[in-house]
């Protein structure tokens, strides 16, 4: 947590995405968008890990995946990164938040909905270059729809119990459920991401 306060999720440390445009880390870009907060020392795409040097270790468990996440897609830079090669680390992270989930591991609030978030966030991002059946083919023992309606789950036990702040995530679940996980369940795949 950050020194003074009782939350892992960094409320005031925010980027801002729009699903159509991607994400504006400056948040200088007149696009709008979604909210989206960091969590603990590796968490969010604002992250210092694929920066800045870091000098705190993971806050949690959930935060010590966002670490392994981040070393994985930091390793793959120095060669240029491309959309494909986001799958396997992205997967990576999707299927330790459900082992994660399965060992009762997602018990907070806060670590729950930023839990669910993620996975929803990774899924929307390679569902923008068309890499969902890639995505879905990195997993042995879940299937997509089953991660994604998880993860709508997760959001939604969090947002009923997470205070103020969390409540501006509502909006960022709707989306998702709307053009992700619905289209994905319903298995009309040809809508996947509009």
């Amino acid at each position: 947590m950050k020194p003074g306060t009782d939350s892992n999720i960094h409320w005031d440390d925010t980027i801002t995405f729009n699903p159509q445009f991607g994400a504006d880390p400056f948040g200088n870009l007149p696009q709008g968008g979604l909210r989206i907060p960091a969590y603990g020392t590796f968490g969010g795409p604002q992250n210092p890990a694929l920066g800045e040097p870091v000098t705190e270790g993971p806050v949690d468990a959930l935060d010590s995946l966002f670490m392994a996440h981040d070393l994985a897609i930091l390793a793959l830079l120095p060669g240029g990164l491309n959309p494909e090669e986001l799958v396997s680390p992205h997967a990576g992270l999707i299927e330790g938040i459900a082992t994660l989930d399965q060992a009762r591991g997602l018990r907070n609030a806060e670590v729950s909905l930023y839990a669910g978030l993620t996975t929803l966030a990774l899924a929307g991002e390679l569902a923008q270059h068309d890499l969902l059946d890639d995505l879905a083919a990195e997993f042995d023992q879940y299937s997509l729809p089953t991660l994604l309606t998880e993860a709508v789950e997760n959001m939604e036990v969090g947002l009923a119990q997470v205070g103020g702040e969390g409540k501006s995530l509502h909006g960022v679940l709707h989306y998702f459920e709307q053009h992700l996980v619905n289209p994905l369940v319903s298995s009309d795949t040809s809508d996947w991401w509009m």
